[in-house]
C-alpha cells in the first residue's frame, strides 16, 4: 500500500505531510509499526512513576511538582533516539532544574481557577507522569478530559496505553472513546450515543496534532467548553 502510494505521490509536498500520510496509510492498513517502541518507552517509565507519586503526595506544593514532572517527562522523546539513556537521572535533573522559562505557579493559578480542562497527551511512558498531574487537577475540583493519538503515530501515546489499569493505579481514564472521523462519516456521527463526553478521546489515524476544529463534534464541544487547555507535543495548534 505504501509503495503503491509512493509511486504517484507529489514529492513537492511538505515532508511533514508526506510522513503523516505514510503513517496514516500504514495504520489504516491494520499495521502499527511503532507498537514495540511505545511499549518499551512505556515500560521504562513505570519505575519512575512509582517513585514520583509519593514525592508529589508528600510535597508542600504537590500541584507545582506534578506540573514540573509532567514537563520533565518529555524526556521520552530523547529516550526514543537514545535507548541507553539514563532515564531516571535525566528525569530527576528536569525536576531539579524546573522550567527554563516562566514559573509553574502561573499554571498552578490557572488550574485552580479552571472548571473544565482539556489535556492533550504526548508520548507513551510520559503519560504515566501526565496522569499524576491529571489526578492533582481533578483533586482541585476541575473536570479533565484527555486526548490521545490513534495507533501508528511514532511513539505518541495511544488509547491502548492510556486506558488500561496498568497506569500504575494513578488515575482512572474512562471509556468509551469518541474517535475523530472523516468528513464522509460526519453525517453518521450522533452525539446521542453518549449523554456526556468521555474522559478520553482518540484522534483519527494520521492526525499529528489537534486543532480547534476537530472532526469529532463532541470533541469540538469539549474544546469550546474548556477554560484551560494543556497541549503537550508540537503537533497541537492554537487557533
Amino acid at each position: 500500500e505504501i509503495f503503491r502510494w509512493l509511486h504517484d505521490v507529489d514529492l513537492n509536498s511538505p515532508p511533514a505531510d508526506l510522513v503523516a500520510e505514510a503513517i496514516k496509510r500504514a495504520s489504516l492498513s491494520g499495521q502499527d509499526p511503532f507498537a514495540d517502541a511505545r511499549a518499551a518507552v512505556h515500560q521504562a517509565f513505570a519505575p519512575l512513576v512509582r517513585d514520583f507519586v509519593p514525592k508529589v503526595q508528600q510535597s508542600p506544593e504537590p500541584l507545582a511538582l506534578a506540573i514540573v514532572g509532567a514537563a520533565s517527562a518529555n524526556v521520552a522523546d530523547a529516550l526514543i533516539l537514545e535507548p541507553e539513556l539514563d532515564l531516571a537521572a535525566r528525569f530527576q535533573a528536569g525536576l531539579e532544574a524546573g522550567f527554563a522559562h516562566g514559573e509553574p505557579q502561573v499554571l498552578v493559578d490557572l488550574i485552580k481557577q479552571s472548571k473544565n480542562v482539556l489535556y492533550v497527551l504526548d508520548n507513551a511512558g510520559e503519560v504515566l507522569i501526565d496522569v499524576t498531574l491529571i489526578d492533582m487537577i481533578r483533586s482541585h475540583g476541575a473536570s479533565v478530559r484527555a486526548v490521545a493519538r490513534a495507533k501508528g503515530l511514532l511513539h505518541d501515546v495511544t488509547v491502548q496505553e492510556a486506558v488500561p489499569a496498568g497506569l500504575v493505579g494513578v488515575v482512572e481514564v474512562e471509556v468509551p472513546v469518541d474517535e475523530m472521523v472523516s468528513d464522509e462519516q460526519l453525517d453518521a456521527l450522533s452525539d446521542s450515543k453518549l449523554e456526556e463526553p468521555p474522559d478520553l478521546f482518540a484522534t483519527s489515524p494520521g492526525v499529528l496534532g489537534l486543532t480547534s476544529r476537530p472532526a469529532s463534534i463532541m470533541l469540538g464541544n469539549v474544546i469550546e467548553a474548556a477554560d484551560l487547555v494543556i497541549a503537550k507535543g508540537t503537533g497541537s495548534v492554537g487557533e
